[in-house]
């Protein structure tokens, strides 16, 4: 290989990796890394820049790639010590990486040539190594390294380092005479070196490195965490500090998960909070940007086995762990809002990385926290807790891909807080930080449930509420809504009161964004006749993020439907499901009742699949008499026998919905209704009680809650013939529940078999019902109008 100079005289080019003096504690063992090899990813565009190219050998890693790479041998001149506890590297202590063959780089008549990795006199796992300028202790030929990553993998004994920006140091710059080129990144750098036990405490056995582990993962890629550990603070201005954890990774799923870096979308994202729990209050205090996810290093801090298959991907069983110190790298922060958490999806383009390098402040992006949230002067009895979340694009199971421990703050405001924590050897407990407050209700709340991985329209939201009895008769009503990955974000907040509840201590709590397109602003809350409602226009609960609201109330809990409004337009506009709140007990329609047929008996959410003709060209077969039944017993609004008049009917495709033309009250609790014609074919009626009960509690309207939620006062019914299993479509499938249900293998809601597959409706169930069935999918006339094989509701269920 041609070798030559920058300029007159041999200059040797070091890359500076950030290292201290030797130490050790307790349980620590002392390795030693010495042979290996180092692959420097050389970027086209900024040797281009710098009117550089390489030495011939060098080889283009593929057609698509960027950047050049070369392979090259550290050999047995280098020793490099490190320690480590609990399977993660502590600290990393040494002078030199020696290369056998150096590597050389020509600009004009000029070149110059790498021939060792040089370590500086600083402490690789220190808040300085990860923030700009830390890696400014090397002589003149120096090449710094830039956002460090170290591992080791106690099975293969191997030590990795891996340095995402490779660039020219001023000092070099300066050499070169063109100090405008400092700072310039030239690529990318990683080391994989032998390592052997030299000292400290004696490596765990092998066997031992197994851990408990999930019971299981999913199948495909799945991303869980196995350490979250070293909350400290890295930074402060006035009175709110800046804060990072570390935390490894660990793919438990079937197929390796991918790990590219920025500006490749696929890659993790991860974000961190801190919790606070404070009279049974639980609230979020902090909370960072993204760290955008780079090169998984493929170790086994978690046990087991695993197979290193390079930067981009993290292979089954593989860890990858990040440091505090690099989590708090503020250049490999981005904004939440820039990320679909739902999706996984993201874009360089117009990003925050996009525009550049940007200077920060000491806390900046990171975990912001108030010296009043932590101070144990302040807050008497508080735990607290911290987390981190992964998104990834091709994770399985975002459920399991978060993990939080408990965190004591110890110190004073204006100074350097501490965290009392257990260590990287304690795994996290999976799952969301909201499970600590024990106690609370939790309630799942999406577009669509169940939420099903890369399938469901958008993300989840779980709701924590506590009901406390204060004595006298009032009650203190808690809630904690957490946005674990829906996308549109949530802007209102409604709980339901009865009438004449009085409510006090309003109160709501969000945790401050920084530098994000939304607002702090406080919610405002209005209370009214029928609810609590808290609402914004610029400042939505996101992904990952916990908002908490509180009332006190002079009723008692039970039951209620929480309604959340959707901040991204959209169908539908609110999400809605079932609390705890203030509750008076009131009239409800009975919404169905195994062993009752349906003709005696109006359950909601019903489609009538029987035929709708005798003579296959008249529709003049359907539903127009419905049997109504409440909870107890009812009258008119304001008093006096229930009649025609409570009841109003409605229908979806904007066609007159039909007349209540008959009423009879069979007693106080059960009323039928006669319609004057039958209900729409391929649409749905609704029919809505307006009544009270004896003690004038008024049944309770929600208004539109959404498909699949039982309101109580209103009954849903559709008319599609055919539609066997109740899904809103005709297809094959309906003739295989038909038979299913004929040998009590389908388990329909409520009802009776009859309610479902007596096609002919003459009252009872027989095989001349499955001739009917076949008639009308195939569209035999008579007995059926038209084919309704494909035939599908004309809206969808209000």
């Amino acid at each position: 290989m041609k070798r030559g100079y920058v300029k007159a005289g041999r200059a040797i080019v070091a890359l500076v990796l950030l290292v201290g003096g030797v130490s050790r504690a307790l349980g620590e063992e002392v390795w030693s890394a010495r042979n290996g090899t180092t692959t420097l990813s050389l970027y086209h565009e900024s040797l281009g820049e710098l009117g550089l190219t390489v030495s011939a050998e060098l080889e283009q890693a593929s057609p698509q790639m960027p950047f050049t790479q070369e392979v090259l041998e550290v050999d047995g001149r280098t020793d490099l010590t490190f320690t480590v506890k609990d399977g993660s590297v502590v600290e990393v202590f040494g002078n030199w990486l020696h290369l056998a063959e150096g590597l050389t780089l020509v600009v004009g008549d000029a070149e110059w040539t790498v021939s060792a990795l040089g370590f500086a006199s600083e402490t690789l796992v220190a808040p300085r190594a990860a923030e700009p300028g830390a890696a400014t202790h090397c002589g003149v030929g120096c090449v710094q390294l830039d956002g460090l990553k170290v591992g080791f993998n106690p099975r293969d004994q191997k030590f990795t380092i891996y340095a995402r920006e490779l660039s020219i140091s001023p000092a070099l710059a300066e050499t070169l005479g063109a100090p405008e080129l400092a700072g310039t990144v030239l690529g990318s750098a990683h080391m994989i070196l032998d390592a052997q036990w030299t000292g400290g405490d004696e490596p765990r056995p092998v066997d031992a490195l197994d851990g408990d582990g999930p019971a299981e993962g999913g199948v495909g890629p799945d991303v869980t965490l196995c350490q979250v550990y070293n909350l400290r603070q890295f930074g402060r201005v006035g009175g709110v500090v800046g804060l990072s954890s570390a935390g490894t990774s660990w793919n438990v799923g079937d197929v390796r998960l991918d790990w590219f870096g920025s500006p490749n979308p696929r890659h993790p994202f991860i974000v961190y909070n801190v919790f606070r729990i404070k009279d049974d209050r639980f609230e979020q205090i902090g909370q960072s940007w993204i760290k955008h996810g780079w090169c998984a290093l493929d170790n086994t801090q978690c046990g087991g086995s695993c197979q290193g298959t390079g930067c981009s991907t993290l292979n089954v069983n593989c860890t990858d762990t990040y440091s505090s110190s690099l989590n708090a790298s503020q250049s490999g922060l981005g904004p939440r809002d820039e990320v679909n958490p739902w999706t996984g999806t993201w874009t360089y383009a117009g990003s925050h990385f996009a525009a550049g390098a940007q200077s920060h402040n000491q806390i900046q992006h990171r975990i912001a926290v108030k010296d009043a949230d932590l101070d144990p002067a302040q807050n008497a009895g508080a735990t607290y807790y911290f987390d981190q979340i992964y998104i990834c694009y091709d994770d399985v199971d975002v459920m399991n891909s978060s993990g939080w421990k408990p965190a004591t703050p110890v110190g004073a405001p204006g100074g350097m807080w501490q965290f009392t924590q257990s260590g990287s050897g304690t795994m996290p407990t999976s799952g969301f930080a909201y499970d600590a407050w024990d106690g609370a209700r939790q309630t799942l709340l999406a577009q669509e449930i169940p939420v099903v991985e890369f399938e469901s329209p958008d993300g989840r939201c779980v709701l924590s509420a506590k009901a406390t009895d204060l004595g006298g008769g009032t009650w203190h009503y808690e809630y904690a809504l957490f946005n674990i990955d829906m996308d549109r974000k949530v802007n209102s907040f409604r709980i339901p009161i009865p009438a004449g509840t009085n409510v006090t201590n309003v109160g709501f709590h969000a945790v401050e964004s920084m530098d994000e397109p939304y607002s702090n602003t406080p919610w405002t809350p209005v209370v009214g006749d029928n609810s609590v409602t808290w609402s914004t226009s610029d400042n939505p609960v996101r992904w990952g993020t916990s908002y908490a609201y509180r009332f006190d109330a002079d009723v008692p809990p039970g039951d209620v439907t929480v309604t959340l409004g959707m901040y991204e337009p959209g169908t539908p506009a609110t999400v809605a499901g079932t609390t705890t709140g203030p509750f008076r007990a009131g009239p409800a329609i009975v919404h169905g009742s195994d062993g009752v047929s349906f003709s005696n008996w109006a359950f909601t959410g019903f489609i009538d699949a029987a035929m709708e003709s005798d003579d296959g060209q008249n529709v003049n077969l359907g539903l127009n008499e419905f049997t109504i039944q409440f909870s107890e017993a009812v009258q008119n609004i304001g008093g006096g026998p229930l009649s025609a008049d409570a009841f109003v009917v409605r229908e979806t495709g904007g066609a007159a919905p039909p007349n209540v033309t008959g009423f009879t009250a069979l007693h106080d609790q059960e009323v039928t209704l006669t319609l004057d014609r039958n209900i729409t074919l391929t649409e749905w009626t609704t029919i809505e009680a307006h009544v009270q009960n004896t003690s004038g509690v008024a049944i309770e309207n929600l208004g539109d809650l959404g498909p699949g939620v039982a309101e109580p006062d209103r009954i849903d019914i559709g008319y599609l013939p055919c539609d066997i299993n109740q899904d809103g479509t005709v297809s094959p499938f309906d003739l295989l529940t038909f038979r299913q249900i004929t040998v009590d293998l389908f388990d329909h809601d409520s009802g009776v078999d009859g309610d479902y597959i007596d096609t002919d409706r003459d009252g009872s169930v027989s095989p001349f019902d499955l001739l009917a069935f076949r008639q009308l999918i195939n569209g035999v006339s008579p007995p059926a109008t038209q084919s309704w094989n494909s035939a599908s509701m004309g809206s969808a269920r209000p």
